[in-house]
């Protein structure tokens, strides 16, 4: 059985107009990230984001858009454990994670996985479901 093609998106949803204080940021101090789910192409999508984004919000802007989830892990290019971006209070900058860090595309590569939470009593939808409906 053969995975759904690519659909490329860019979800303005998640773009973020200004830093953490709400100030307005200019181009060169975002960076668009290229988020891939593992394993799920189909839900990748991009995001425009301040450098100054900590790994904290960029985590909470994950559990919006796919629901109630649990041990997400996010890593610069590839999903390897020496790339993971643990410290959650940690900026993108801190990580490297800067306009000139780009590859050919000029996108920066986000891979995350999770552990859906799933309920019979929950009443949070299933975190893929709401993905593919996002």
């Amino acid at each position: 059985m053969s995975r759904p093609a690519h659909q490329e998106s860019n979800d303005s949803d998640f773009d973020i107009g200004g830093d953490e204080d709400g100030n307005k940021v200019d181009a060169e101090n975002t960076v668009t990230l290229n988020m891939k789910l593992l394993d799920w192409n189909f839900t990748d999508f991009e995001v425009t984001l301040p450098i100054s984004t900590k790994i904290c919000n960029v985590k909470n802007m994950l559990r919006q858009k796919h629901g109630k989830v649990d041990k997400l892990v996010l890593c610069k290019w590839e999903f390897r454990q020496e790339n993971e971006l643990i410290d959650e209070l940690k900026t993108l900058a801190d990580y490297g994670i800067c306009p000139g860090d780009c590859q050919d595309d000029q996108r920066i590569t986000i891979c995350y996985n999770f552990k859906p939470v799933l309920s019979i009593a929950s009443k949070e939808p299933d975190p893929i479901l709401l993905s593919i409906m996002n």
